[in-house]
C-alpha cells in the first residue's frame, strides 16, 4: 500500500512518501492497524471476517520546518538543529475475528534532531473493538 503525505502550516511543513507491505489471510477485512507516531494511518476493523496478517513499511520524510523541535522565535531556531531527512521503518503482525483486533508493531524512528543521540523505537500493542 503506497502512501504519500504533504503537510503545510505555521507549525511543521513536511513532504513524505512510503510504502506498507501485507501478507497474509483476508487482506480485505481492514486497512491496516493504527499506530503511536508513525506515518501509516491504519482503519477500524470492518468486517467479521478472520484475518491474520504480518506486515513491513517504510517512509522517508523531508522536513523543512518543526517549530516543535526548532522554537516558536528565530531567537530560539539555532539551540536543536533539525534533521531535514528522517525515516521510519516498521515490522508487526495483526489478527482480526468478529471486529476484534489484536496486533503488534515494532517501530524505529531516526533522529529527529542533530544532537539527538541516537534513533528510537517504539513498540505498539492495539486491541481493537468496531461497533
Amino acid at each position: 500500500m503506497p502512501g504519500f503525505n504533504v503537510e503545510l502550516g505555521n507549525a511543521r511543513d513536511y513532504f513524505q512518501l512510503g510504502s506498507l507491505f501485507r501478507a497474509g489471510y483476508n487482506l480485505d477485512a481492514d486497512y491496516g492497524v493504527n499506530k503511536v507516531n508513525t506515518a501509516f494511518d491504519g482503519g477500524m476493523p470492518y468486517s467479521d471476517k478472520f484475518s491474520i496478517y504480518f506486515f513491513a513499511g517504510a517512509f522517508g520524510r523531508f522536513q523543512p520546518l518543526n517549530i516543535f523541535i526548532q522554537g516558536n522565535s528565530p531567537e530560539t531556531r539555532g539551540i536543536a538543529n533539525l534533521e531535514y531527512f528522517v525515516y521510519a521503518s516498521e515490522i508487526g503482525a495483526a489478527m482480526m475475528w468478529r471486529s476484534f483486533r489484536v496486533a503488534f508493531t515494532i517501530t524505529d524512528i531516526s533522529k529527529t534532531f542533530q544532537s539527538q543521540p541516537k534513533h528510537h523505537q517504539i513498540g505498539t500493542l492495539e486491541l481493537n473493538f468496531a461497533f
